[in-house]
């Protein structure tokens, strides 16, 4: 069960992210962009980052080889985050070459590369953070209505398993590294395109090359902070499940406690088998039972 604080401060970090792009396009008039400029760095992200970069990502995949190098974590962390440089900054890069040529005498205004700037960081920032957020508050209100595993009936058990598993890892903490994670994310976006910019106006060969091994660097620092999250939910995990082994071993105990009771304060009553079971299956006619004992 995810606690209504939770919520509300994942409910706030929605909305700050949300936000951010909102609030920086309202000022364009003040910055000097067009909305072309925005329009162009949404398309680039939508097609670039989720379409090419995730067939790419299936592909390496499917092939019979290449799954095998990519069980390593180190060779899985540096093929994630190259690719990751490669297809955005490929597409920032094909795009401003793009607003160039349809227009020179933009290379003498800064606000181009502050709207694309914020067309591709919001499209992010949107996408990977503002819509992910809301399906997870919407998973975990549906878990606390107690209708989480009803919704999924037809889904693999492993896989709401580990929807239950980042539910419970979900607190106000998480709420304040997502909203951390996501402004700095659109705050270097419109730094890359900063960059870019600049270096296409110096006319710089290696703007391509600088640019890619620069966002490399960015997607392998987060693909690292990402597989600690796991480890923490994983030992989480663990962690829980101590608790509900003793958890059970307490409840197995009382339960037998109350059926010597039961059984000498009313010899006529027959106490089903379920108290016999092991503490690995206690189900809920034992709790159910035991608390019944209990308030007797």
């Amino acid at each position: 069960m995810v606690s209504v604080s939770t919520l509300l401060c994942l409910a706030l970090a929605t909305l700050i992210i949300a936000a951010m792009p909102i609030v920086l396009w309202k000022l364009r008039p003040r910055l000097g962009i067009a909305p072309r400029e925005a329009i162009l760095g949404i398309a680039v992200f939508a097609l670039f980052a989720m379409v090419i970069e995730r067939a790419l990502h299936c592909f390496m995949l499917s092939n019979p080889t290449t799954p095998v190098w990519l069980a390593n974590p180190a060779v899985f962390v540096i093929y994630g985050a190259i690719t990751a440089g490669l297809c955005e900054e490929v597409g920032r890069f094909l795009a401003m070459k793009w607003l160039i040529s349809r227009d020179p005498g933009a290379l003498d205004r800064h606000g181009s590369a502050l709207g694309y700037g914020i067309g591709h960081g919001g499209a992010e920032a949107w996408i990977v953070g503002v819509l992910v957020q809301v399906q997870w508050i919407v998973y975990a209100v549906l878990a606390n209505n107690g209708t989480l595993d009803s919704h999924f009936a037809s889904a693999p058990l492993e896989a709401i398993a580990r929807i239950h598993l980042v539910l419970m890892s979900l607190s106000p903490v998480s709420a304040g590294i997502f909203v951390v994670e996501r402004a700095s994310a659109f705050v270097l976006q419109l730094g890359f395109s900063a960059l870019m910019w600049q270096m296409l106006r110096e006319r710089s060969r290696h703007a391509l090359v600088f640019l890619i091994a620069t966002h490399a660097l960015r997607a392998a620092r987060r693909a690292l902070s990402g597989a600690a999250r796991a480890a923490h939910r994983r030992r989480l995990r663990l962690s829980r499940a101590r608790r509900d082994r003793r958890g059970s071993a307490r409840a197995l105990l009382s339960a037998r406690r109350c059926r010597r009771r039961l059984s000498a304060d009313l010899p006529e009553l027959r106490l089903q088998p379920d108290f016999d079971i092991e503490w690995m299956t206690i189900n809920t006619t034992v709790r159910a039972r035991t608390s019944t004992c209990s308030r007797m």
